[in-house]
């Protein structure tokens, strides 16, 4: 809703369409039952929508742009591609907070000095994203760290 109130989508039938899509998307990822592997890394695109929106908001993207960023995020929902969660996952944890927390004082910086733009903060803006799929896909392309299986664990809010 956020996304279609600010005009972050195309602003025709196209813009509910992609929203509705990234909904029914989260909805059915929300419903799996191998959430998260072995190893903390989320099977699929977690529902992270509460980074990607800000980012893209703060980034003034397009709306298509957006729209087929949103679309291809939601289309991994439903792959066994890894996702890093960022709090859970062992390996690198130090370096995965001190990112995640960068990119929180980012957005806060961003959006107290809104409408003004930083190239610096937006830089940074990108870093957070950038490095947690960087990372999942190296999990991806890698198989589980430190010798563990692929086993999901049992489907609970992990979020």
């Amino acid at each position: 809703m956020f996304m279609l109130r600010f005009f972050m989508l195309p602003h025709n039938p196209w813009g509910a369409i992609i929203a509705s899509f990234v909904m029914l998307m989260s909805a059915l990822w929300m419903s799996r039952t191998d959430q998260m592997t072995s190893d903390h890394f989320f099977n699929g695109f977690p529902c992270e929508w509460n980074m990607i929106v800000p980012t893209l908001f703060l980034l003034n993207m397009k709306p298509w742009p957006t729209a087929i960023a949103c679309i291809l995020l939601a289309l991994t929902q439903l792959t066994n591609w890894k996702f890093l969660h960022p709090m859970q996952v062992r390996k690198f944890r130090p370096l995965t907070i001190t990112v995640t927390v960068v990119w929180l004082a980012t957005v806060l910086l961003m959006t107290a000095d809104l409408p003004a733009r930083n190239p610096i903060g937006e830089a940074l803006l990108i870093a957070c994203p950038v490095y947690i799929v960087g990372v999942g896909v190296w999990r991806t392309i890698s198989g589980p760290t430190g010798g563990g299986d692929e086993t999901a664990m049992p489907s609970t809010m992990h979020c």
